[in-house]
């Protein structure tokens, strides 16, 4: 029991790593093709969780939105939704059999 939490505590700040962080990388990119441009506009919709909540507490001042606020909101908001689609994958193996 407790090497499954771990294990989908492990899996969750996985994913949310990898969506927290993959974006920011994704935006860095210089080239301007058209592939390159859509995965910028994936990427810029993927930290839109974060930036809501950096707007509220920025108090409304978009110009003042802290990019740490934006990245910590992002990375337990991924954290969250991956951790629950674990737990519940899990839970609908378990009541399967």
């Amino acid at each position: 029991m407790i090497v499954g939490t771990m294990r989908r505590i492990v899996y969750a700040a996985s994913v949310a790593c990898l969506l927290t962080f993959v974006p920011i990388l994704i935006l860095k990119l210089n080239s301007e093709t058209a592939f390159v441009n859509s995965l910028k506009q994936v990427a810029a919709a993927l930290g839109v969780p974060g930036a809501f909540v950096a707007l509220i507490a920025a108090s409304g001042r978009v110009h003042d939105i802290d990019l740490w606020v934006t990245g910590t909101a992002n990375l337990a908001f991924y954290f969250t939704i991956a951790w629950l689609v674990l737990r519940l994958s899990s839970w609908i193996k378990r009541h399967e059999t």
